[in-house]
């Protein structure tokens, strides 16, 4: 183990979603600082490790960002902590793989491994800091790391966009500036997953989830109800998007019912945006996935919790602090831009062949 480790001259970890690095935290880090390796994590490992922390890279996936997708081409040995990450097409393709898993089932389940290791993540990856050598090369955490400056620098522009209709990551940024520490974020099933996967950031001791497995619509406000019930000193703010909320919206009445000061906003573009990328993807025009919204603000108030529409991005600050001192079910109906794209970290000539095929189909209307 200590030979093949050592050996290699650009490491990568990938931790995975809780319970797989549940509490690993701290020996993630030091076994990435000592290896010298860069961290890219799966979107429920969010809470684990995000992307403000020197030695992460941000998501991998469809979701994720370039670069991880970097790192994954450029790296010769993939240490995975507790992951079942299933879309192949990201893997490395000549790297050695370690794989660290308490389920001894998922051990190369998905890739071949060189080393696999059946344990809790914690102290096997302390047992595997104290085999590295010390003085281990840092030419390749240093390049992801530049990778990763150009990226944030990327995201930090779209942040600060204040213009109309309010701008996704604009309010990905309100909401993780306005949100107390321990706040648990629950994400929706659509553009608003992946608003939050590339735009929210989770600070150490928050939490972020979402229906990772089946990926349910409606998942986030029922989702917040059971959050708050079992942590009542809590906050909790529920990401959603608005065809998901409309699903199941009257839920909103069992918040009130029971007092839970939830937190909710709603991606309000008036259509579902991730079947408008899905049929693109596919060279389709967007067809059929226009909704006609409810004044989503005045249902909240009419089943007695509190609720505000916004539109204005200079209003988007004070509407959060507003709603999280509200001391009831509270919502922001917030209207987004319904043109705001989500592009893969990495792009194929057919994809973008069929994406310019479909907006040309669009603007022709055939």
């Amino acid at each position: 183990m200590r030979a093949r480790a050592g050996r290699c001259d650009r490491p990568l970890a990938r931790p995975a979603r809780p319970p797989g690095c549940a509490g690993a935290r701290g020996a993630l880090t030091a076994f990435a600082e000592k290896a010298k390796a860069p961290i890219l994590r799966s979107l429920r490992a969010k809470e684990v490790i995000d992307d403000d922390h020197p030695l992460c890279i941000g998501g991998l996936g469809l979701l994720g960002g370039r670069p991880a997708v970097r790192a994954m081409e450029g790296c010769d040995l993939l240490v995975m902590v507790g992951t079942d990450f299933p879309y192949l097409e990201f893997y490395p393709e000549d790297a050695k793989v370690i794989q660290i898993d308490i389920e001894p089932t998922h051990i190369g389940r998905r890739v071949p491994v060189d080393i696999g290791l059946v344990g809790e993540a914690g102290p096997t990856l302390e047992a595997l800091t104290r085999a590295l050598p010390e003085g281990r090369d840092d030419g390749f955490l240093k390049a992801m790391q530049k990778e990763m400056e150009s990226w944030r620098r990327a995201a930090a522009e779209k942040e600060a966009d204040m213009g109309t209709p309010i701008r996704p990551p604009m309010l990905m940024r309100a909401i993780s500036e306005a949100a107390p520490d321990g706040t648990i974020f629950l994400a929706d099933t659509g553009t608003s997953t992946a608003w939050t996967a590339r735009h929210l950031r989770v600070r150490p001791g928050q939490r972020y989830t979402l229906s990772g497995a089946l990926a349910s619509m409606a998942f986030a406000f029922p989702g917040a109800i059971g959050a708050q019930l079992a942590h009542p000193d809590r906050r909790v703010v529920a990401i959603c998007g608005d065809g998901a909320f409309a699903m199941l919206m009257g839920d909103f009445v069992t918040a009130v019912r029971y007092e839970l000061p939830i937190v909710t906003v709603v991606l309000n573009n008036a259509k579902l945006a991730f079947i408008t990328l899905e049929q693109q993807a596919k060279g389709l025009p967007d067809w059929g996935t226009e909704l006609t919204n409810p004044d989503f603000a005045a249902v909240a108030e009419a089943c007695g919790g509190w609720g505000r529409r916004v539109s204005d991005p200079a209003d988007l600050a004070p509407a959060l602090e507003d709603a999280l001192a509200a001391g009831r079910p509270a919502l922001l109906d917030v209207a987004v831009d319904p043109d705001a794209l989500i592009m893969p970290p990495k792009l194929e000539l057919g994809q973008i062949a069929r994406f310019g095929m479909a907006r040309l189909r669009e603007a022709l209307g055939t």
